[in-house]
């Protein structure tokens, strides 16, 4: 059964351990990311067997940082939920309980230790090498979304590539401006989301949607793409 705690297949228990099963989530994603990190890191810039398990302790400790405030937000939303609740009310309150869903967002500031322990194992043309890959991979993640977004337009009107072109660059314009507004609103992976994913796209003024399209394909994207999805952008 699918478990209101954690939101993933698992038996679930209404008794508050619900809570645990969210901090450990957390936490364990975290440690996920920052091992993956690693690995790149190492194939990137080829590092020794003794940096990479420097680098995975540090990963750790910055994991359990970047989940620190999620955590307690969890804690103190639950301390609030039960206050006032009699004794015997209780398993029954714990039981109805539902969890909040706080935003993880893609970018975060990195915690100083890790931060630190790159500047010290890495050495001046590794980081260098290893920045140039961040930024590659953060351009296509943008290109990509971008795509998701001019695609969805796609599918009702056929632009001429340097129309087509033109709309991703202001899409991704938007993006890299209100992304991470968007995903605080909606949630972390809005761009699969058909309902709204054109988001980038009302946000575009008027003038900006004139250059790509001519009146009747503007009055396609108006009823076809963007349809209630323009409540948000206003």
């Amino acid at each position: 059964p699918l478990c209101p705690y954690v939101g993933v297949p698992r038996p679930c228990r209404p008794d508050g351990r619900g809570r645990r099963h969210d901090r450990r989530d957390r936490q364990q994603r975290a440690l996920n990311r920052m091992d993956a990190r690693v690995d790149d890191i190492a194939r990137v810039v080829s590092l020794s067997p003794e940096t990479v398990t420097l680098l995975r302790t540090a990963g750790k400790g910055a994991a359990m940082q970047t989940t620190k405030d999620p955590v307690n937000n969890l804690d103190q939303y639950v301390v609030q939920q039960m206050k006032g609740v009699k004794p015997g009310d209780i398993p029954a309150r714990l039981k109805a309980l539902s969890m909040p869903r706080f935003q993880e967002a893609r970018k975060q500031v990195q915690p100083r230790i890790w931060t630190a322990a790159l500047q010290r194992l890495l050495t001046a043309p590794q980081l260098e090498l290893w920045k140039q890959e961040g930024k590659a991979r953060e351009d296509w993640q943008q290109r990509a979304t971008s795509a998701l977004v001019v695609t969805e337009v796609e599918k009702y009107l056929v632009l001429p590539p340097e129309k087509r072109e033109l709309l991703l660059q202001k899409v991704d314009a938007v993006i890299n401006t209100y992304e991470t507004e968007i995903s605080n609103f909606f949630s972390p992976g809005w761009q699969f989301q058909s309902y709204y994913n054109t988001i980038p796209l009302a946000l575009l003024a008027e003038k900006e949607m004139a250059e790509v399209f001519n009146p009747k394909q503007l009055e396609t994207v108006r009823t076809r793409s963007l349809g209630r999805v323009s409540q948000y952008a206003d």
